[in-house]
């Protein structure tokens, strides 16, 4: 039988804004144990929420520059 990989709504998206700024679906998820399939689920769930997030992240960077 297969485990599930639960985890947090916070951590989901996270995790798609790490796909979403550049690294690869498969690597992002072999990283933290779990199955590409079901990040690639989590990217198409939570592509359009994570845009604030993103931002707040590039402003981030912007301040300590």
């Amino acid at each position: 039988m297969k485990r599930r990989f639960r985890c947090p709504v916070q951590v989901k998206k996270e995790l798609v804004v790490e796909v979403l700024s550049g690294y690869r679906t498969e690597v992002v998820a072999r990283q933290h144990g779990m199955s590409p399939k079901t990040l690639s689920n989590w990217v198409r769930q939570y592509q359009d929420e994570v845009g604030e997030l993103m931002a707040k992240k590039r402003d981030d960077a912007e301040k300590l520059k």
